[in-house]
């Protein structure tokens, strides 16, 4: 019968059967088990809610919201986090950046969540600092999180002996105690650190503008739709710019 319809009208009905298909898709509740760390201004973990706030939660909770997901977000320390990436317990992981080892395990979205910069804070009286050369200069980062070897190159970076931290709090209130010269750490995470630090008024920073590292929410392999979520995390960005 569908045969002698006009070629027109068939590919009309075609794609308006597809589209219920995909939308019969969605309507159906996914549990989304997501497993990240306390990383403020992104994600920020408030302990006597026991929940998540923040730039990043932003783009969660709406992908849950359109996708018809049961969201739960954990709170774990980055190591763990590191360490659960390899196993099956969790469906999802944010915000991760790209790296061949995480890959043999997840499948990453194409559409960053954020994108860091590398910003260098140290004291305001270091005025070899101000001249925004590392070179020879002690520097805090943070452990198990290695700054990207494209990174290195540039202000000296590569040159620096470093000093490995557990905490972005630590890398900031540290610079204070003249143990390192500087940190480094994300710059946006470290101004929002500032904001509550009592040394505030005595630290001063530099981005490092020639690096930037994008990073990504990322499912366990071969178990998400990732063009669907991809295309959803877009129209959830082009949202809130407008809404801005």
């Amino acid at each position: 019968m569908l045969g002698f319809l006009n070629p027109r009208v068939l590919a009309f009905i075609l794609c308006y059967l597809l589209s219920l298909l995909a939308l019969a898709e969605v309507s159906e509740p996914k549990d989304m088990l997501c497993l990240t760390t306390h990383y403020p201004p992104y994600t920020i973990y408030r302990e006597k809610q026991r929940d998540f706030v923040g730039a990043d939660m932003q783009y969660l909770e709406q992908l849950a919201k359109k996708l018809n997901w049961n969201l739960t977000v954990l709170n774990f320390p980055w190591g763990r986090v590191k360490l659960e990436i390899e196993k099956e317990q969790f469906n999802c992981f944010f915000s991760l950046a790209i790296e061949e080892q995480r890959a043999k395990f997840l499948d990453y979205t194409t559409h960053p969540l954020h994108t860091t910069q590398y910003g260098v804070f140290f004291h305001k009286n270091n005025k070899q600092l101000q001249q925004r050369n590392l070179a020879n200069k002690i520097v805090g980062v943070m452990r198990g999180l290695p700054l990207e070897p494209e990174a290195l190159h540039h202000n000296g970076l590569g040159q620096a002996e470093f000093v490995y931290l557990d905490s972005n709090e630590t890398l900031i209130s540290i610079i204070s105690t003249g143990r390192v010269d500087a940190s480094v750490l994300n710059y946006q995470v470290g101004q929002h650190l500032l904001e509550t630090s009592p040394h505030k008024a005595d630290i001063d920073s530099f981005i490092i503008a020639e690096y930037q590292l994008p990073v990504y929410l990322a499912f366990r392999k071969g178990t998400q739709d990732i063009k669907l979520i991809d295309a959803t995390l877009k129209k959830i960005a082009l949202e809130m710019q407008q809404d801005k």
